[in-house]
């Protein structure tokens, strides 16, 4: 039987700030929390039963950092291009921003921008399109991983790439990687952690955990067949959160073996604040820890409440 967490006492995160609405949220440790405030609007609005682009979705944006004590910092103002985005600060300063699917009908694949901690846009590169998930290490290296819903031409369709600080990538590796990827199959990217310059990842449909290391090798483990949103890593340990209908609130916990072996060792399920509200806003897995975004309110959920919640034998 699985063991209930009941997350409570979260910290309040405004839904307006400075004017501009709060779009979207990014881990950026374990005790901080970012949050994207713009007027931007979205590529494509549903005008009666049909699709249409808009012609100027762009529009000012604002991060705000938040601690654990609630306190917000707004750092510099800039303009994104489309609401449709994801983002990461880094830790040198600055931030990047990746549109989640680029302009159809256009041949501009730049879809990635990095700014400087003045909110100057320093760096316009082509991320891979199908972006949904941008994590940075700390060296300011930094990993995207790929969905399925980018229509465009040339997206990379699942998998994950890898950059250097300065925007060049290094690698992507995706189903029709080389060998040297251990030759497990992978699709789109569920999930994505970084830890001390690697990625951690998960993968639809073979449900696979991949650790990915800089110089481009990875290595895999096969899971139980239910998918993930969110992952939390620590010494040799992985917690999965869920993911579809009553997936969503159950986190599964493994112990990596020899690749491509693990063992599971147990399951938890949570709540926020006594219920289960039929949708969460944001979950985020950054190191250890698990970030949980719903109802205006950042909860967090450390690896070592998770042990504490598992059997004692286990």
């Amino acid at each position: 039987m699985s063991k209930m967490i009941s997350l409570a006492n979260g910290i309040e995160l405004p839904k307006v700030f400075d004017g501009l609405r709060r779009i979207q949220t990014s881990v950026v440790d374990t005790n901080v929390l970012a949050a994207l405030y713009s007027n931007a609007s979205p590529q494509w609005l549903n005008v009666g039963e049909e699709w249409k682009m808009v012609p100027d979705p762009s529009g000012d944006a604002l991060i705000v950092l938040f601690d654990q004590a609630g306190q917000a910092k707004p750092l510099r103002k800039f303009r994104i291009q489309s609401a449709w985005v994801v983002f990461a600060v880094r830790p040198q300063g600055g931030w990047l921003v990746g549109r989640t699917s680029r302009r159809i009908g256009t041949e501009d694949v730049r879809d990635t921008t990095i700014y400087d901690a003045e909110g100057e846009a320093i760096h316009l590169l082509n991320g891979g399109g199908a972006i949904a998930f941008i994590q940075v290490s700390k060296d300011g290296s930094f990993w995207i991983g790929h969905d399925d819903e980018d229509r465009s031409d040339g997206a990379k369709l699942g998998g994950i790439t890898y950059f250097a600080a300065s925007g060049a990538e290094l690698f992507h590796h995706n189903w029709t990687g080389p060998d040297h990827v251990d030759g497990m199959p992978m699709w789109c990217c569920y999930a994505l952690n970084v830890i001390e310059g690697s990625g951690w990842a998960q993968y639809y449909d073979s449900m696979l955990i991949r650790r990915f290391e800089a110089d481009g090798s990875a290595r895999s483990w096969m899971t139980e067949n239910n998918g993930a949103t969110a992952l939390a890593v620590k010494d040799g340990i992985v917690a999965r959160i869920g993911r579809y209908d009553e997936n969503r609130y159950r986190i599964s916990v493994f112990r990596l073996l020899e690749p491509p072996n693990s063992e599971f060792i147990g399951r938890l399920e949570f709540d926020i604040e006594g219920e289960r509200p039929k949708y969460l806003n944001s979950v985020d897995g950054k190191g250890d820890t698990f970030h949980i975004v719903h109802d205006d309110k950042w909860y967090r959920l450390t690896w070592r409440e998770m042990l504490a919640h598992l059997p004692a034998s286990q």
